[in-house]
């Protein structure tokens, strides 16, 4: 069946409704985030990173947008909760591997709580994007007590925490 949406720049459905900040992204600005994986983040492939390529691409993409700080505070700030997201996912899903992941009541719990986590870091980052300005961004940001990226960061300490009480069993 031919589609025709080469010129659609958003998908408004998954951006409501996707469980996670990754899908969200592919969702918003489609055709700059094709064009950004094709040009910039996939030409990183030399550094063997996939963290270098992400900062280098955002780096990139807070250039593209302006010089204001905000724009650099929110693509920091989605690079954080990205790195989170894939931390806490990947943990989880070694956790909940096999049956138990497969329970719906655990899968619906684990989509829905993914929901509100994307849901409060987008209007968390989207705070630098609009303010623009660092005094105005970090007034707002630290009426909120910064309680996002702190969460960020907690979550990918957990992370190495765990994974460093868990150490993976080798192959004997």
């Amino acid at each position: 069946k031919q589609q025709w949406t080469r010129l659609r720049n958003a998908d408004y459905t998954a951006i409501e409704l996707t469980t996670d900040l990754q899908e969200l992204i592919n969702a918003w600005n489609i055709r700059t985030n094709a064009w950004c994986k094709s040009y910039i983040y996939k030409r990183c492939a030399f550094l063997g990173s996939r963290q270098a390529s992400t900062i280098i691409t955002m780096v990139f993409l807070a250039i593209w947008h302006g010089l204001y700080p905000g724009y650099y505070m929110c693509f920091l700030f989605e690079f954080i909760c990205l790195q989170a997201e894939r931390d806490f996912m990947r943990m989880v899903g070694k956790l909940l591997s096999g049956v138990v992941y497969e329970h719906s009541v655990i899968r619906y719990a684990m989509s829905f709580g993914g929901w509100v986590v994307k849901t409060l870091h987008l209007s968390w980052g989207l705070i630098g994007f609009v303010m623009l300005d660092y005094q105005s961004s970090y007034k707002v940001m630290s009426s909120l007590y910064f309680v996002n990226p702190i969460g960020a960061i907690l979550t990918i300490v957990f992370v190495v925490v765990v994974s460093v009480m868990n150490p993976k069993k080798k192959a004997s």
